[in-house]
């Protein structure tokens, strides 16, 4: 039984975890004396960083001016009010697009120079913009903290933040034009995603406690592709 708490471990690292047991337990199976490499980076490190780098951003003006500008006389998304009959029934739905599809979207991105990523999040934000009428629209995004250097990738630990969104879309846009920024915005809010939701609101005067601050609904995008590593 392998159990954990998400506040700990984020999907990758569970990936990554049982990826990395299944392939020792093989490979102790051919050689008993097999032992893995102690890692170079530990998530007590990650740790001690990343408190270093918050406190940095919380006096980086950069990073105060992006927040402050970004969210300044934001919209909360208005979605249409349910009859006050309707009963409510949560619902999942998992779809295999094939790869015809994955092919057309490989095109795209090597067309504008951008990732699955960064399509799929453009898209996102125009469904919500067709939902709700508006083209100012502010949604969550989970993003990935993980720190670019060696072994980062295999260290166990939640490297997740949730941070606001805003995409201001104009009117009258070309696809290949709101692509491209949707992708611009990306780029730039990897500058400043590191600083934690709370601090968004402290820096931005947010004031919320009956309802989450700035959004209601969020986009997470998930590639386990460790999993490709295993070994039968």
């Amino acid at each position: 039984v392998w159990e954990f708490h998400h506040a700990i471990i984020d999907g990758w690292s569970n990936a990554s975890f049982l990826t990395e047991l299944n392939n020792t337990y093989i490979l102790l199976e051919t050689d008993p004396g097999y032992k893995p490499e102690k890692l170079t980076f530990t998530y007590r490190e990650y740790m001690a960083a990343q408190l270093s780098r918050e406190n940095r951003l919380k006096t980086n003006l950069d990073t105060i001016h992006y927040w402050k500008e970004e969210l300044q006389d934001y919209k909360r998304l208005n979605f249409p009010a349910p009859h006050p009959n309707t009963r409510w029934q949560l619902k999942s739905r998992q779809m295999n697009l094939g790869l015809s599809f994955r092919d057309k979207l490989s095109t795209i991105i090597n067309q504008y120079q951008t990732s699955i990523k960064h399509l799929c999040f453009a898209a996102y934000v125009y469904m919500m913009n067709m939902m709700t009428w508006e083209n100012d629209v502010t949604v969550g995004l989970v993003t990935n903290t993980r720190p670019e250097i060696q072994d980062s990738d295999k260290v166990l630990g939640c490297f997740l933040n949730t941070v606001p969104v805003r995409v201001k879309i104009p009117s009258q846009l070309k696809w290949s034009q709101y692509i491209l920024l949707i992708d611009k915005k990306m780029r730039e809010l990897k500058k400043h995603d590191q600083l934690s939701l709370y601090e968004i609101m402290a820096l931005t005067g947010e004031r919320t406690r009956e309802i989450n601050p700035f959004f209601d609904t969020y986009f997470n995008f998930i590639d386990f592709f460790v999993y490709g590593d295993l070994k039968g």
